[in-house]
């Protein structure tokens, strides 16, 4: 199995998945795509989830699919060292941006949106080895400061950044115009 789509309905009085995620998940060694939206499963993934799927390239996780421990993402989530799709949305994160997910060098897209999260925006570094990022969702929490200088110049690709409803301060990075791809 490569691929396990979980996702249910999203209007009223819809019958919902959920329970307990099995522990048995971590057999399916082939697994690269994981979606939860929509659901009631308790919890979050297995903490050797990245471990033992190595072969994962997407996690997507909207609006319930999975609760954060204590609003936070684990830090076992690190070894997901071959993501290319990190989409975590509306699933009651708080803290700031886990700093491991600067060191997915492979994430095309990444989706933190309509969460609680809030200290800083990432600093500079973070976004250095994000050189294949294209979308980049951030909007809807409660994230402060400025976006960094240089943020612009790290994915020459970068098509979509969403940072709305923040606290974000100063002025726009000279860099985002060598984005060439947001420039159309």
């Amino acid at each position: 199995l490569q691929a396990l789509m979980l996702e249910g309905q999203n209007y009223t009085n819809a019958p919902v998945l959920g329970g307990p995620l099995p522990t048995s998940l971590l057999d399916l060694s082939a697994l690269e795509i994981f979606t939860l939206s929509f659901t009631k499963f308790e919890g979050f993934l297995p903490s050797a989830f990245c471990i033992r799927l190595t072969k994962m390239r997407v996690i997507i996780s909207r609006h319930g699919g999975l609760t954060a421990t204590n609003g936070r993402l684990p830090e076992s989530l690190a070894e997901c060292r071959n993501l290319e799709i990190f989409w975590f949305e509306a699933i009651g994160l708080t803290g700031p941006v886990p700093p491991y997910i600067g060191n997915f060098t492979r994430l095309t897209i990444l989706d933190l949106s309509k969460n609680n999260l809030d200290g800083p925006f990432p600093p500079f570094p973070f976004w250095a080895k994000l050189r294949e990022l294209r979308l980049l969702k951030l909007n809807t929490n409660s994230l402060s400061g400025e976006i960094p200088e240089g943020f612009g110049a790290v994915s020459p690709d970068l098509l979509w950044v969403s940072v709305y409803r923040n606290r974000l301060t100063g002025p726009l990075p000279a860099s985002l115009g060598q984005a060439k791809e947001l420039r159309r």
